[in-house]
């Protein structure tokens, strides 16, 4: 129970930037990535942070085996993270949005491997020692990867 309450919001919030902002789909991906983590469990030997980085990775691997078939659904207002301003100005408030939005439709442009890297280093905040585990891949292909991740988003931007 400890590891589930522990991991279930970075887990949640990985599917959720995975599949679009899609609350019902990341929902659904959470649930078969504990069910999984669960029949699996007793093979599990590690600490909390290893729990984490071995969640994440049944995640990733789960969304990478489904996402060959997987239908993408946009992203709506209404599934948006409401945004902190440091002023209540509606005004602020559109233009942040508006901003995030075209971020995260930038970013989902982007290859899977570049994608997954935004997200888990921005949205989760991990190390790239902790992505490259996730994705199971090198610290070295985690920078490249998001070297190339920033040169493709600078160039959508302009």
């Amino acid at each position: 129970m400890r590891y589930y309450d522990q991991n279930v919001g970075k887990v949640y919030g990985y599917a959720y930037h995975m599949t679009d902002g899609n609350v019902q789909t990341a929902q659904d991906v959470t649930s078969e990535v504990f069910r999984k983590a669960l029949e699996a469990f007793g093979r599990f030997k590690g600490d909390d942070q290893k729990a984490t980085s071995w969640f994440l990775t049944i995640a990733a691997n789960y969304l990478r085996n489904s996402h060959r078939n997987f239908q993408r659904h946009p992203v709506t207002n209404q599934d948006m993270d409401t945004l902190h301003t440091q002023s209540p100005d509606p005004l602020n408030i559109v233009i942040q949005n508006e901003e995030t939005q075209e971020l995260l439709r930038n970013v989902r442009q982007l290859p899977p491997l570049q994608q997954n890297v935004v997200v888990l280093k921005f949205a989760l905040g991990l190390s790239n020692k902790a992505v490259a585990e996730i994705l199971e891949t090198t610290e070295g292909a985690v920078k490249s990867h998001y070297h190339r991740a920033l040169v493709n988003l600078r160039k959508q931007k302009k």
